[in-house]
């Protein structure tokens, strides 16, 4: 991007149209489980730990993989059976 002249900046001014931190949920907070990974530099655990922060009410879980894997998907269905 940024040899296309794409500065932050330009991209500052559409974050709120994709970035979670910038709006609510549509949804009960208490209804999300936010599954980050340990090795996930993708998406880094402060990240979500701070998102699930910023939508309060929402679930917080970790499991020890990288950015893709079934353990994450394993808590998942477990989360999901609880409801």
């Amino acid at each position: 991007l940024r040899r296309r002249g794409v500065t932050p900046t330009h991209l500052d001014r559409h974050a709120h149209l994709t970035a979670p931190l910038a709006s609510e949920p549509l949804g009960d907070p208490k209804n999300i489980a936010i599954i980050g990974a340990t090795y996930d530099s993708v998406s880094p655990p402060r990240y979500l730990r701070q998102l699930c922060e910023t939508w309060r009410g929402s679930s917080y879980h970790e499991v020890k993989q990288g950015h893709f894997g079934f353990l994450a998907m394993e808590q998942a269905l477990k989360l999901i059976t609880l409801i």
